[in-house]
């Protein structure tokens, strides 16, 4: 690998998710060997690339396939993003992230939009809607 790719793989190795996380962008990752290789293996050999990895991004052991694919995973997505509940820098999700989707969320109450409600949700959403079954 080249240069570049050693010294990212050094500093991952050494440090915490949420450390990484405080310092990536916001963006799926430009694709290079490693990166196709890396994924191929989060995803059993199925896919090489982000663009097809939205199903492997909501899991606990998902953290290396959020910090790669961010983008696709929904990182800074505001509502029902692939990656679920993990969908935090705790868990591979960039901080960018979660300002880009705090900026998005304040720009849209700037322009005379409305903040969606921090409502529970009904029990039965808990059974009828695919996104929130996926935990239960």
């Amino acid at each position: 690998p080249d240069r570049t790719v050693f010294m990212e793989l050094l500093s991952l190795s050494s440090t915490t998710v949420s450390s990484v996380s405080a310092h990536s962008v916001c963006r799926d990752s430009a694709h290079s060997d490693y990166v196709s290789n890396r994924i191929s293996d989060l995803t059993g050999g199925i896919h090489s690339g982000c663009r097809f990895v939205q199903d492997f991004c909501d899991g606990t052991n998902a953290t290396a396939v959020r910090s790669l694919c961010p983008v696709t995973c929904g990182c800074a997505q505001e509502y029902e993003p692939p990656a679920g509940f993990y969908a935090s820098r705790l868990y591979g999700c960039p901080l960018a992230c979660e300002r880009t989707l705090k900026a998005a969320m304040q720009a849209q109450l700037d322009q005379g939009g409305t903040a969606r409600s921090c409502d529970d949700v009904p029990v039965q959403e808990f059974q009828t809607n695919p996104w929130l079954r996926r935990y239960f």
